[in-house]
């Protein structure tokens, strides 16, 4: 994949991420210059929690991941009915039909692709930012329990 986006964008910065996880800087940090990627801190976790930084208040992030399936139907009335202070989503799902798929919500936009080849299978993992009043991560948690199956 980083041959195939160098080949066709060598002068944009990229950054790379492994099971969905963006540290926060990496989206709004400035760099001191435009082709050095912002210092960033460890950000890798392996369950669902809200993080709060002090530099970026007016963004919130959650995490997800599980073993368990979605129900693609539940997913998507779910998607369609999410609080507007749900900003940006991205992740992996995996459906009943055995099928894994990328999520990219912007804003109330969504869709959901055939997850390219190399991505890991065998959970659902999602990164969720929004305002300070999206909801915290236990109901967020809430919510997609409903399209698990």
């Amino acid at each position: 994949m980083r041959g195939w986006v160098e080949a066709r964008s060598a002068a944009v910065l990229t950054l790379e991420a492994a099971n969905a996880e963006v540290p926060i800087e990496a989206l709004f940090a400035p760099s001191e210059r435009a082709d050095e990627p912002p210092q960033l801190h460890d950000h890798a976790h392996d369950h669902d929690h809200d993080h709060r930084h002090e530099d970026f208040d007016s963004v919130r992030t959650w995490s997800f991941e599980t073993p368990r399936i979605f129900e693609k139907a539940k997913l998507e009335a779910l998607l369609d009915g999410l609080p507007p202070a749900i900003l940006r989503a991205k992740g992996f799902v995996r459906f009943t039909d055995g099928s894994q798929q990328t999520l990219q919500l912007t804003g109330r936009r969504w869709t959901l692709e055939p997850s390219p080849e190399g991505v890991p299978s065998g959970a659902s993992r999602l990164v969720v930012l929004g305002t300070p009043e999206m909801p915290e991560g236990k109901e967020l948690q809430k919510l997609l329990n409903t399209a698990l199956v």
